[in-house]
C-alpha cells in the first residue's frame, strides 16, 4: 500500500490494507537471500553489484557509525532492488529516498510498494509483508501530522521541493 500526501490530505493508495511498520518488519526476518544471479544457470538472485552493496551496507551499519554512507552503483544495476533488498536485510524502520523529480519519485515508490522484483524471482520470501510507502508530494505545514504520517511509514519517498514545501517543524518531524 501506499501513503499519498497532498498538502495535509492523507490517502491510501492501492487495495491492500496497511500494516504498522513493526508488524512489516517482523516479517522481514530471515526474508531475504543473499543468492547471486546465474543468468547461464537461469538462477535468478541479486546481481553481484547489488549483493556487494547489501554486505558492504550491513558491514558498515554494525560498526556503529556516526557518519552517513553513500552506496554508488553503475547504471542498470538496480539500485533501488538494492535499497529494498537493504531494507528488508537489516529491518529499517523507516527509510528515507530523496529524489530529484515526481516522475522519478512515483516510480521509485512504486517498487518500493511491490518490493520490485525481489518476491517475484525469490530474493525476498513471499511471506514477507510489503511495505506502507509514502509519497510527499507538496509538504506538511504541521509538525504533529507530519509525524503522525512518518510513523505509518515503512518507506517515504519525496523530492527537494516536497520537503522544502513543508515548514520548518513538519520538515525536522520527517527528517
Amino acid at each position: 500500500p501506499s501513503l499519498l500526501v497532498h498538502g495535509e490530505h492523507l490517502r491510501w493508495i492501492g487495495a491492500l490494507d496497511a500494516e504498522s511498520p513493526s508488524v512489516i518488519r517482523a516479517s522481514w526476518k530471515d526474508a531475504l537471500s543473499f543468492a547471486v544471479e546465474d543468468p547461464v544457470a537461469g538462477r535468478p538472485g541479486l546481481r553481484r553489484p547489488q549483493r556487494g552493496a547489501v554486505h558492504a551496507m550491513v558491514g558498515y551499519w554494525t560498526t556503529g557509525p556516526e557518519q552517513p554512507a553513500t552506496v554508488v552503483l553503475p547504471t542498470g544495476t538496480g539500485k533501488t532492488e538494492t535499497m529494498a533488498a537493504l531494507l528488508v536485510a537489516t529491518q529499517i524502520e523507516r527509510l528515507l529516498v530523496v529524489v530529484p523529480s515526481d516522475a522519478l519519485r512515483d516510480q521509485i515508490a512504486g517498487k518500493f510498494e511491490t518490493l520490485g522484483v525481489l518476491q517475484e524471482v525469490g530474493i525476498v520470501v513471499t511471506s514477507a509483508s510489503r511495505p506502507v510507502v509514502g509519497r510527499i508530494e507538496h509538504g506538511f505545514k504541521d509538525a504533529k501530522a507530519a509525524a503522525q504520517w512518518m510513523e505509518a511509514c515503512s518507506v517515504v519517498v519525496t523530492t527537494p521541493g516536497a520537503l522544502n514545501a513543508s515548514s520548518p517543524d513538519a520538515r525536522a518531524a520527517v527528517v
